[in-house]
């Protein structure tokens, strides 16, 4: 009877992680592709505008860390760069707006880290930003992390 139980609950959690349900999901996803424990930050906000028919859209998540949390690990990361972004991921970044067309998704960032990841199907280095701007769509990930304010910007971005 106990390993039942045992059975079960390790079937539920990792139901829930492989769907990514909730935040607990989320925050493993984003665990494991950026390769910090996010587990410690409070989510801020969150935005998404996929849907239709390809799926097209931005997904954003503002999380905050506690004093420095991720600093550590980001630098210890070889995907992580030191700010600033490339002129051309600067201005495709900084030029997406909400539904609305009045805000930037990103506030303005000085000092800090940042994570690239191209899931485009023609993609020979996922972590290498060189030819993005080359295609005519774009299925790529951007982390941006905040060292004044420690504070985490996800943006998932499919055209």
């Amino acid at each position: 009877m106990k390993n039942r139980c045992r059975v079960a609950v390790l079937s539920l959690v990792v139901v829930l992680l492989v769907c990514g349900c909730g935040s607990l999901g989320r925050k493993a996803r984003l665990t494991a592709l950026l390769n910090i424990d996010v587990f410690q930050s409070a989510e801020l906000c969150s935005y998404d505008s996929h849907g239709g028919f390809h799926g097209d859209g931005v997904l954003c998540y503002g999380l905050q860390f506690p004093d420095h949390g991720a600093v550590k690990e980001i630098e210890e990361n070889p995907h992580w760069k030191p700010l600033p972004l490339e002129r051309e991921m600067e201005q495709l970044l900084y030029g997406m707006k909400d539904d609305t067309q009045e805000n930037t998704l990103l506030p303005a960032i000085s000092n800090g880290y940042y994570f690239f990841y191209d899931r485009h199907a023609e993609s020979k280095d996922p972590y290498d930003d060189t030819d993005v701007f080359q295609r005519h769509s774009f299925n790529m990930t951007v982390a941006i992390y905040d060292t004044d304010s420690d504070t985490l910007y996800y943006i998932e971005l499919d055209t």
